[in-house]
């Protein structure tokens, strides 16, 4: 599944309420990275494993009452090696969302970065 939840951490039950749900989306890829990694090194500082990545390290102490995702994707159309669209790949952010949102009134907060991680 390309949309990653990194806090609450999904595998530990959280009674908490949650008010807010944060989508980060990385930018394009034009040093062609695997996906995965462009999409985390996107936000981690230094870049590669053992970086911080601040959406899950920092952001959950100032909105305690979210959740966070991460959002991986291929990000090479605009180079030509993908053949689909930005149309395409818009749709299936969208779809990657409804399958995930239990309350459909709370509010979505989407972050998106240009840099190339």
């Amino acid at each position: 599944m390309p949309l990653r939840q990194l806090f609450p951490d999904p595998q530990i039950s959280d009674s908490k309420p949650t008010k807010v749900d944060i989508i980060a989306v990385h930018g394009l890829n034009p040093r062609n990275k695997p996906d995965t990694d462009h999409a985390w090194d996107t936000w981690r500082k230094p870049s590669g494993p053992d970086g911080r990545l601040w959406l899950r390290a920092d952001l959950p102490q100032s909105v305690p009452e979210s959740r966070i995702f991460l959002y991986e994707y291929n990000a090479t159309a605009v180079y030509g090696k993908d053949r689909d669209t930005f149309v395409g790949k818009a749709s299936e952010l969208l779809e990657a969302i409804r399958i995930k949102r239990d309350d459909e009134s709370r509010p979505i907060l989407l972050l998106g970065l240009s840099g190339y991680g």
